[in-house]
């Protein structure tokens, strides 16, 4: 039994087996720890404990109740080849000391976790591990299209990653729909003739200025507290811009309008291709919307 120790070698117990309990509590492993081949007959307790080095664990079997609990990886963890024959506990399991989450090597790695999480009806958490699982099938198809292969399939989670962080970040999803009913309210009203030289560099611009917000909206940090510091300011600009050179009221009558996706049904104005398409997205936006709050909410 080993508590609250700093370990500054590196620690090497491949193949072997663990008969009794194994309580590793606290501790803070410095260097490389090997876990390769190593049967834990009883409860692996490493509950507080830091690894700063990679742990390897290839073919490591957990055949009793394993506690990860408050344990922080500071490299990615690879648990592709590891058994867990019990029940195993993640909770709080993290990168750092600032709570970032924990990188995983690949997807089964995620995939894992979120099954621990799933059994004891942990669906908060589950999800979280389940947008992991979803990134890391995203590295899987881009190097799949390199190779010609899977690019619809890259290009649907590209885009799903991009509009919700995989259904986990509702903030995301409203933000798009604001900004983007903002910027086809504008092209609406302001441009008559598509083919005037006047019409073509609105479009232009706004064009850019989508690109400019996609790119700063896939930089944006995962932490929710921190992407309102972006995304508010964004959204007021285009209100502004939205307000000021369309309606002088500063109404949003026009926004609403375009922001149901089912005005078109209505039969007040021609259907076309623009508008059939802008609703098709914001319809997409809405159902996002609202995927992403009942994941963060709803009991399995």
């Amino acid at each position: 039994m080993w508590e609250d120790l700093i370990i500054e070698n590196e620690i090497s117990f491949k193949d072997s087996i663990f008969k009794d309990d194994c309580i590793n509590n606290g501790c803070t492993f410095n260097k490389k720890v090997d876990l390769d081949g190593v049967i834990y007959k009883s409860v692996a307790d490493f509950a507080g404990s830091t690894f700063k080095e990679i742990v390897k664990q290839k073919y490591t079997s957990y055949d009793g109740y394993a506690v990860f609990r408050d344990v922080t990886f500071e490299k990615p963890l690879n648990l592709r080849d590891t058994l867990f024959n019990h029940k195993v506990n993640f909770l709080n399991i993290r990168k750092n000391e600032k709570n970032e989450k924990v990188d995983v090597a690949n997807r089964e790695t995620a995939r894992i976790m979120k099954d621990s999480f799933e059994q004891q009806n942990n669906i908060i958490e589950a999800n979280k591990f389940y947008a992991l699982e979803m990134k890391e099938r995203e590295k899987e198809l881009d190097k799949d299209v390199k190779k010609g292969k899977n690019i619809f399939e890259w290009l649907v989670f590209k885009i799903h990653g991009l509009t919700s962080n995989h259904s986990q970040d509702w903030t995301l999803a409203l933000f798009w729909i604001i900004n983007l009913t903002f910027f086809y309210s504008f092209l609406k009203i302001s441009i008559q003739n598509y083919f005037e030289l006047s019409s073509i560099m609105k479009i232009i611009f706004l064009c850019i200025a989508i690109s400019v917000i996609a790119c700063m909206t896939i930089k944006i940090p995962q932490n929710y507290e921190r992407r309102w510091l972006t995304t508010i300011p964004i959204t007021i600009v285009c209100y502004i811009f939205y307000g000021y050179l369309v309606e002088t009221d500063w109404n949003l009558s026009k926004f609403s309008k375009n922001l149901n996706p089912f005005s078109i049904m209505k039969g007040d104005e021609p259907i076309t291709l623009g508008t059939l398409l802008f609703k098709i997205i914001i319809a997409y936006l809405i159902y996002q919307l609202i995927v992403s709050i009942r994941q963060n909410t709803r009991r399995k």
